[in-house]
């Protein structure tokens, strides 16, 4: 998956956005990418430890991402089941 990611990605995205795991993570940047999980909305799974650097991640309640783009700048926002915002970054390009 590595490889894949860095002949994908690497220099070539800004954002990557996935759902699969059902948990909320924004990952610190690798090699210039920003690596964004939502995929909580209906039920959670444990993260297991894998060693990222993290902005934020939450495996105990269902939530969902709010993304807003104006120009340059992309606003991201996880919310829990309950509406309460838990985490907000704004990345600028």
């Amino acid at each position: 998956v590595e490889e894949f990611m860095d002949d994908a990605f690497c220099d070539k995205i800004d954002i990557y956005f996935c759902g699969h795991d059902h948990n909320r993570q924004w990952l610190h940047p690798t090699c210039g990418v920003e690596l964004v999980v939502s995929g909580a909305a209906a039920k959670t799974t444990d993260l297991a430890d894998r060693g990222n650097d993290v902005y934020y991640e939450d495996d105990q309640k269902p939530g969902f991402l709010y993304v807003e783009i104006i120009d340059n700048t992309l606003t991201g926002e996880f919310y829990d089941v309950d509406g309460n915002l838990n985490f907000t970054r704004t990345v600028v390009k």
